[in-house]
């Protein structure tokens, strides 16, 4: 539409519009189309029309106008017009932001290593100057581990001394909220940094209200235990006691060891019933619909 207003309208393509071969007029659909645009004409040879005159007129009077020609239904064109993402649909001017990106992926992450959206991030910051901080987070660890990485990350944009704004993937949706959560109930100037500094959220993907992964890994843990344990029963008559003992004494150390609880821990995390007591605590953050 800009373009338009400043170079003028495309050159006609009539002759594209004819068949090649036989030179015959487009069929049934390009008539109906030659029709609705000629019927459409007459309005657009007003001086006042805004598609023909864009900088005279708002980016938000521009969305209500696109809306108007293209939906035809007037309730679905009121609740597109309402809707405050579509407001968002407009172009950026070129130019620096102060602002900072700190980032929080999902289950499967490589943390500060990862790769997750590396080349929209490094075009923000070649272009716009942001700059994003990975969050250290971990694959498959508690709610309370990966909010502690993600407070970390928050505490490092401290150095640029501009606002910023948090991008979460998947499960680390959920981790940025309970980071938020974390931050607005701990010391003052956390509260006060917080409160002054976060300026938006991002969730893609969300899985902030559990996901089935969580109960499908539960569920298959609790019958590998069964089935390992009815296997056991099973060869007690074939082999000697030193033997089931020494089998028996390493399948405990294994439940038994840190890396295995962390990793229960992980997938627990990430279970819709682990998530409602998670909601009750970040009720009180501010601008955020929990759905």
């Amino acid at each position: 539409m800009r373009r338009g207003a400043n170079y003028g309208a495309p050159k006609r393509n009539d002759d594209e519009l004819i068949r090649e071969e036989t030179k015959e007029a487009p069929g049934l659909l390009g008539k109906l189309l030659s029709d609705v645009v000629g019927e459409a004409g007459k309005y657009l040879t007003d001086s006042s029309c805004v598609f023909l005159n864009p900088q005279r007129s708002s980016e938000q009077e521009l969305i209500d106008a696109i809306l108007d020609a293209l939906i035809y239904d007037k309730y679905d064109r009121e609740k597109l017009r309402n809707d405050p993402l579509v407001r968002l649909l407009i172009p950026n001017e070129d130019g620096k932001y102060d602002f900072t990106i700190v980032t929080a992926m999902g289950v499967i992450t490589e943390g500060k290593a990862g790769t997750e959206l590396q080349t929209a991030l490094e075009r923000l910051e070649a272009k716009r100057g942001v700059k994003f901080i990975r969050s250290d987070t971990a694959t498959a660890r508690s709610f309370e581990y990966n909010a502690e990485r993600i407070i970390e990350a928050i505490e490092a944009t401290k150095e640029y001394k501009v606002p910023f704004g948090l991008i979460g993937y998947s499960q680390g949706c959920a981790n940025s909220l309970m980071a938020e959560s974390l931050l607005y109930s701990g010391t003052p100037a956390q509260q006060e940094y917080v409160k002054n500094n976060l300026a938006c959220r991002q969730l893609l993907f969300s899985a902030a209200n559990g996901s089935s992964h969580g109960s499908a890994t539960d569920k298959k843990a609790t019958r590998l235990i069964v089935m390992l344990e009815e296997f056991a029963k099973y060869q007690q008559g074939y082999f000697s006691r030193s033997l089931q003992t020494s089998f028996l004494e390493t399948v405990t150390s294994a439940l038994d060891s840190a890396q295995f609880h962390k990793s229960m821990g992980g997938a627990n995390s990430f279970l819709y019933d682990g998530c409602r007591a998670f909601w009750r605590e970040a009720q009180h953050l501010p601008n955020v619909s929990l759905i």
